[in-house]
């Protein structure tokens, strides 16, 4: 089980460094063999961001796409669950090197109100 913080899907939509790391871990934790885990706090932050950069309907689409991966399921974590992936962030070199510092200095070189992505919402859509 892969648990994908907000930064894998932010890197994911977002031109960065780790885009392709993003959406390998995206693609690996969508497999029945190794699953994925969102918590409802990565779905509240992610459209909270895409909504700041875009709009509404943007960020209301990409939860949905979110939501839509079979093998990517939404769940409340406890501590010993965040712990673990804390750890597996920095343990996991596909993993390592996405913070909100990314996040920010890519949407800082962005024209206001635009995504700027390189895989663009629609990859979400491939699963």
């Amino acid at each position: 089980m892969i648990f994908l913080d907000s930064w894998v899907w932010l890197a994911y939509l977002v031109s960065s460094d780790t885009d392709e790391a993003a959406e390998a871990a995206t693609e690996r934790a969508n497999t029945p063999d190794e699953g994925g885990l969102i918590a409802p706090t990565v779905l509240t932050d992610v459209s909270y961001r895409v909504r700041v950069v875009a709009d509404e309907a943007t960020a209301t689409e990409t939860v949905r796409a979110m939501r839509g991966y079979e093998y990517i399921d939404s769940a409340p974590l406890i501590d010993e669950v965040a712990d673990d992936a804390a750890a597996l962030r920095d343990t996991d070199p596909t993993l390592v090197s996405a913070n909100s510092r990314m996040w920010t200095r890519s949407i800082s070189q962005r024209p206001s109100g635009t995504m700027g992505a390189t895989h663009s919402l629609s990859a979400l859509h491939r699963k």
